[in-house]
Parts: structure tokens; sequence; C-alpha cells
């Protein structure tokens, strides 16, 4: 099992392009590295601002961009601002404001 820990995806907030340098294809490559790498036995750790605006759309995207059985965690950011609830009615298996993570001990 591996750790997948990503952050500040910002899926749809094409303004980062110019902001940040960012590819403009930055959402599919994300995407696409997703799907390469990530197997059904994994974890996906989320470290928040997962998109800006269309929420439903992004996280449908994200959820079919990671095998099926892979756990998805969701780490609050600034830009989450949706209900627990909700993340988990969208497929994330986790959600919270905050984790620690310890590695051997």
């Amino acid at each position: 099992m591996n750790y997948w820990i990503v952050s500040d995806t910002h899926f749809g907030h094409d303004k980062l392009v110019d902001y940040t340098n960012r590819p403009v294809d930055f959402s599919r490559r994300i995407l696409e590295n997703l799907l390469k790498y990530v197997r059904p036995e994994d974890v996906v750790i989320h470290l928040g601002d997962f998109c800006i605006g269309n929420d439903e759309k992004w996280i449908a995207k994200f959820m079919s961009s990671i095998p099926r059985y892979s756990k998805k965690w969701l780490i609050r950011g600034n830009h989450d601002g949706k209900s627990d609830g909700w993340y988990l009615r969208h497929g994330w298996d986790f959600v919270s404001d905050g984790i620690i993570l310890r590695k051997y001990g």
C-alpha cells in the first residue's frame, strides 16, 4: 500500500495559470497521473484547496481518476467549504480539518 499526498490542486481555477505559472492543462495532468500511479490498495490524501467552483464536476473527475477501492481522504483547505456529509456523499472516505501522521511510531 502506498500513501499519495496531494494538495492545492485548485481544479477549475484557470487564473492559476497566470498567478503561479502552472501549465494550461494542469488539471488534466494531475488527473492523468493519479490514474497512472494510484492502485486499489492505496490511500490518496488531499491536503486541501481541492477546487474552485463546480465542486460536483471536479469531484466526479477526481473520483474516476482513482481506482474504486482506493481510500480517499480530504483534509480541508480554506476553499473546501461544503459539509463533511456532502463530501462523504460524493466519494470521500474521510474528511477532517487536520490530521497527524506518524511514520515509524
